[in-house]
Order: C-alpha cells, then structure tokens, then sequence
C-alpha cells in the first residue's frame, strides 16, 4: 500500500498531541490505535519525523519477532522483539522459596531454568511497542521501569495474548485514529473485516480481489497456489499440513525438506538472530535438509531462515518427536522437560492466533467457530492479515 504524504485531519491532530506530549507533558505512555486501513504506520512514521528523534535513540519492538520483521519493512529498521531489547538471558539454577538449589531427582543433578537479566538502554529516549495488544501484561512492569517514554500502538479489534491480559490499549487515555485512508476506501479486505468485526453476515461470492467460498468448493489447486492457510484449531492446520505435503507436494518423509515452511513453537530466548529472537510463531523456511548426518533420531539440525529477514539462524537442533506427534501429545512434549531441541511445525498453515503480527500477500482464511466472545475477532484478525487477496472459507450448513 502507498500511503499519501500528507496526513489526513484526524492523523494529524494525532501526531500534534503525540509530540505535544512527548515534550510537555509527565505521562509515561501515549497510546494511539485504529483499525486496519486507518494509516497507524504512517502515523506512527509521521510521529518519529515530527520529534526529529534518530532511529538509533528509538527502541522499536513488538513482542513477536514477526511483528518485529515486519515493523523493519515499514521503516522502522532497528525493530527488535521486547525481550531482545529488554532482557540478557543467563542460565541459572532454579531455586525453592526457600532458597535452596532444587534436584533432578531422575537425572541426579541441579534443576536449571532461564533467567532474564535486565539490561540498558544505553542512549534511548524513546520506545515504541507496536501490535501493543499481544505485549502480554506480565511485562508492563519491566518495560516501564526504565523510565523511558512509551508509545504503544496497535488495533483493538485484534485478538489479545493467549495465556495473558493485554498491556496496553485496554485503559487508560486512548487516542483513537478514525478515518479510513483514502487509497484503503474500496479495499475489499478492509470491506470484509469491516463486517467481520461487526457480526455482520458475509455471502459468498468474488469481493474484487478477495473471494468467499464453501469448505467443499475449496480444492488442492487454491491450498497450492496461497502464501498460507489459516483455521482456528490445532487439529485443522494438523491435517491440511499433513495433506499439503503428503497429497499436494508429494513428501513422503517426515524430516523436512529443503524449502519447506517451518513454525518455531516454542521460545528459545536464547536463541537470537539480528534481534530477533527464535520465538513461538515466528514462520520461515527450511533452507536445507537434515539429511542421515544431522538427524540422531531424536533430534534433527537444520538452518532456518525467517520471512523477510536476509540472514538465517544456523544449526538449530530440533526435536524430533515433537515434530511427528500427533497434535494431541504436542503439548505434553513441548513443556516436557526431558524432551530435547527446539520445538518446530510445519507451516503451510497456521492458526490465526499465531499468525498475529504477521503480513502475507495473499491466502487461504477457513473460518471455524471458537467462541462468541472472540469469533468477530478472530474473523478479523485473519482477514487483515492479508495485503493483495484472500480466499475465505465458510463451512456449508447443513439441514440434515
């Protein structure tokens, strides 16, 4: 999208109050946010521009690293994950409340576990936390006490973290970008999610470049052709990813293969790659095979590449039980602390929770019911996560 180079009244008043504040006024936090289409990148540049701040004394973070990446796209080119900027992690052992080291009983040797060590923000006079909703609550208090100010952005309509509260966005004052960008007014994704968020019912039928079909017209040709599919629940990407490469690709083993899409699934905070961390629904690509000398088993090394980043993380030992358990045992395997190497899917779908943050140019949304509280938002989730077209998939009822 090309965004026009002067802001609209409303994103203007907004950008006025923003400097006014980072200048005038003792309040830590501004927090901004709009629906898809409203420009919030645009503001948020225009923002950086007017407090003539340099990047380099900008920490600009998202606690995703596919947020992270995509934020780089936009312009803001020192985008890292928060806990790339915020934390040193150290490996230490894990302590009772007592203060005493606690065993391992069955391996007989000390109990370790992670630790995040604070670390400066030597130069910084500004942070921006984008897609500010899935910054989970638990970290609000870490990334205050530095005492920088804050600008947090994102979209509300958006679904919050999994396993948390959101940090910001959810109190406090809000500024609130309204006015649909012109070059967004007739975008038929932005038509959908607009009905979407709002409950409203969607026939199917061609919406410019986006098209809503039933489960039953979707074929092998369209799973092909998209950028991703996402779905709802485990057990769905679970069966289109195994009939993806066994059926569409024609993969027969269950190692990956060089070029195939991969999902990390659990944090490695350990593990970092040009400050992005290795982190759960961070999407990439296999860029070579384990192949006999890499693969023990258990574990499996490959080199994966991220989406949109240049570089690759090199060597990454995977589990490879993990790997080919059914979606029912992963998540016993994945908190299992015997279990070995980091904790990889693979990703020619994913679910829409993971795909928050993320952009895809275009693909396969298949709308399965979760819940009454967050379906409008689910729905709304997955369709902005599109840029170019999308086919979207509604399960035929049935009178029988």
């Amino acid at each position: 999208m090309i965004y026009l180079k002067t802001p609209n009244e409303g994103q203007q008043k907004l950008i006025n109050e923003a400097v006014d504040w980072f200048h005038n006024s003792s309040e830590q936090v501004f927090q901004f946010a709009g629906k898809a289409g409203r420009g919030k990148t645009f503001v948020l540049l225009k923002i950086v521009e007017a407090l003539g701040v340099p990047l380099d004394q900008i920490a600009c973070m998202s606690y995703t690293g596919c947020a992270s990446l995509v934020m780089r796209t936009k312009g803001l080119t020192g985008a890292k994950t928060n806990h790339s900027w915020l934390y040193n992690p150290v490996e230490g052992y894990k302590y009772d409340k007592s203060g005493i080291i606690l065993k391992d009983n069955y391996l007989n040797r000390p109990l370790t576990e992670l630790h995040f060590i604070p670390k400066p923000l030597e130069g910084i006079i500004l942070m921006i936390i984008d897609e500010a909703r899935t910054t989970p609550l638990h970290m609000k208090a870490e990334i205050e006490s530095r005492g920088i100010k804050i600008i947090a952005c994102g979209d509300v309509s958006q679904l919050p973290p999994v396993a948390d509260e959101p940090a910001y966005l959810v109190s406090g004052k809000i500024h609130m970008l309204t006015e649909c960008m012109r070059q967004a007014k007739d975008s038929p994704i932005l038509y959908l999610a607009e009905r979407a968020i709002n409950g409203y019912a969607i026939q199917p039928g061609y919406y410019g470049n986006c098209l809503v079909i039933y489960d039953d017209e979707l074929t092998d040709e369209m799973i092909k052709c998209s950028d991703i599919v996402l779905c709802g629940k485990n057990n769905t990407r679970d069966l289109i990813n195994k009939k993806v490469r066994r059926d569409i690709l024609n993969i027969k083993t269950d190692l990956p293969a060089c070029g195939e899409k991969f999902i990390c699934r659990k944090n490695n905070w350990k593990e970092e790659l040009d400050g992005i961390n290795l982190t759960n629904g961070l999407v990439g690509t296999v860029i070579n095979s384990p192949g006999i000398q890499r693969f023990d088993g258990k574990t499996f090394g490959i080199d994966f590449k991220p989406d949109i980043l240049n570089s690759y993380f090199e060597d990454l030992k995977c589990d490879y039980n993990y790997l080919i358990a059914p979606f029912e045992q992963k998540k016993y395997l994945k908190n299992d602390r015997y279990s070995l190497g980091d904790k990889f899917e693979f990703a020619y779908a994913i679910t829409t929770h993971l795909s928050q943050g993320s952009e895809f140019n275009n693909g396969i949304y298949i709308e399965e019911y979760l819940s009454k509280e967050i379906q409008p938002n689910l729905n709304y989730t997955a369709v902005t996560r599109f840029r170019d077209g999308m086919i979207w998939v509604k399960r035929r009822r049935k009178f029988y």
